[in-house]
């Protein structure tokens, strides 16, 4: 297994500007680095459940991924712009945390394409063809969710440490955020299109 070739791919997966890592940043721009653990934690076990089911389920999902990406595409997209309205409307609201952004967090993966077919690529191209072992599997399920907690982390961090900045302009920001994020889905789109 070329392990340089799949850190370098969960890396860029996880790290690169998205709905999940937009989110994060949004709520500790708004509630403080803590306020976005909760999230934050939603997302790494949303992420981890998603990277098991891909590893029992690779051969089934990957011989239907050709009828299926389409519907979850659209889906994810459709997601991914009600949570551009939802950050967009938010400029003026206290970031929500708790339970609700904990099972925010687990959802968002759930509906989340890019989520989904990084795992099956990561078990189907990455893990299996090398790994058999049922923990050795796991441990990989762990680690690629742990990898995107750190991710949101980072983000949340970035987010909070301009949290009197982002105050002060804190509609601009949330403009440009959701902005983010509506690109995020026309993306998404797009590629469906081609």
């Amino acid at each position: 297994m070329d392990y340089a070739a799949f850190a370098s791919y969960v890396l860029l997966m996880v790290f690169a500007p998205g709905a999940n890592t937009i989110t994060a940043m949004s709520g500790a721009s708004r509630g403080g680095f803590m306020g976005a653990m909760p999230f934050c934690a939603g997302l790494f076990l949303g992420t981890f459940v998603i990277e098991c089911a891909a590893a029992l389920f690779c051969s089934f999902l990957y011989g239907f991924i050709p009828q299926i990406q389409p519907a979850m595409t659209l889906l994810c997209a459709a997601y991914i712009l009600w949570t551009a309205w939802s950050v967009w409307r938010s400029a003026d609201e206290p970031a929500r945390g708790g339970s609700g952004a904990f099972f925010g967090g687990i959802a968002m993966q759930f509906l989340n394409a890019g989520v989904i077919l990084c795992a099956v690529t990561s078990f189907s191209v990455f893990i299996l063809p090398h790994h058999d072992n049922a923990r050795v599997i796991a441990l990989f399920a762990f680690a690629i969710a742990a990898a995107g907690f750190v991710s949101a982390c980072c983000w949340a961090a970035f987010g909070a440490a301009l949290e009197k900045f982002f105050r002060a302009r804190r509609r601009m920001l949330n403009g440009a955020m959701a902005l983010l994020l509506v690109w995020c889905a026309l993306s998404q789109l797009a590629a469906l299109a081609r």
